[in-house]
């Protein structure tokens, strides 16, 4: 069974425009799925290496105390801390940074 030229153009375009809406309802859930990743995050940067040592929580309330005066015990709680960057080195030649997540 062969299609006319028209039928052929007219299943063509539906097919394109399906496409096109899925591909914009797969954009909206990325952009609101990104959103929610990174909300309640902060990301420090610019700590030298080793600085933070061995105990990165320990280091991140102490830093979160004293430049932002945010107390942990009082309904802050941290869910998880990371470093990026480069592997610690012997001497601390290199800034990092360290991302926060709170909880909800």
């Amino acid at each position: 069974m062969y299609l006319n030229a028209g039928r052929w153009m007219q299943l063509r375009e539906k097919t394109m425009n399906q496409t096109v809406q899925c591909v914009k309802q797969l954009q909206e859930r990325i952009m609101y799925l990104e959103d929610g990743r990174s909300r309640n995050n902060i990301c420090v940067v610019g700590v030298l290496e080793n600085t933070e040592q061995v105990n990165i929580e320990a280091f991140v309330n102490k830093l979160l105390a004293e430049a932002l005066g945010l107390n942990i015990d009082e309904g802050f709680e941290i869910e998880r801390t990371h470093t990026c960057g480069t592997q610690p080195k012997p001497v601390a030649r290199y800034n990092c940074h360290i991302l926060i997540k709170f909880g909800d």
